[in-house]
């Protein structure tokens, strides 16, 4: 009975989680849900990197900011204080919304789906990538819903 504790555990952490995609079909022509899903990240205040109309490929980031953030960034302008800048930690962390949009076999259709995503981006350029903030999360449905409201 011991071996299967480990697995409900993950599986229960997994349900918890909140998704990081959202992909809905739509009834809209392909160009009406870009432009709508631009409109929807200017909205949200995210800078287009790239609008690809005839890829479908719509990714956007906003750089993070608020107390939470300027309370890490203090604590690593004081690392690299007392470290001597041998620590590095100078980061800036971005959430990231990119949007896709495809044709799929019918009876599916028009899709478009929404992602959420976190970048930092280090002093030396390094960039990573990791779990979502729960605001990327929510634009990204909020995004969806916009743009590819459920029937």
């Amino acid at each position: 009975m011991r071996p299967f504790v480990p697995l409900v555990a993950i599986l229960f952490a997994g349900a918890c989680s909140a998704p990081r995609s959202y992909t809905r079909p739509t009834p809209q022509p392909l160009p009406a849900v870009f432009d709508c899903a631009r409109d929807q990240m200017l909205a949200m205040d995210y800078e287009i990197v790239l609008a690809d109309a005839v890829g479908g490929l719509l990714p956007g980031q906003r750089e993070i900011t608020g107390i939470t953030e300027a309370a890490r960034r203090g604590a690593a302008v004081a690392t690299d204080i007392l470290t001597a800048g041998l620590a590095g930690g100078n980061r800036t962390r971005y959430d990231e919304i990119t949007v896709f949009l495809y044709t799929r076999r019918y009876p599916q259709g028009n899709t478009l789906q929404a992602t959420a995503g976190l970048l930092t981006v280090e002093d030396d350029d390094q960039r990573v990538r990791s779990r979502p903030s729960d605001a990327a999360r929510e634009d990204a449905r909020q995004l969806a819903d916009a743009c590819a409201p459920r029937g």
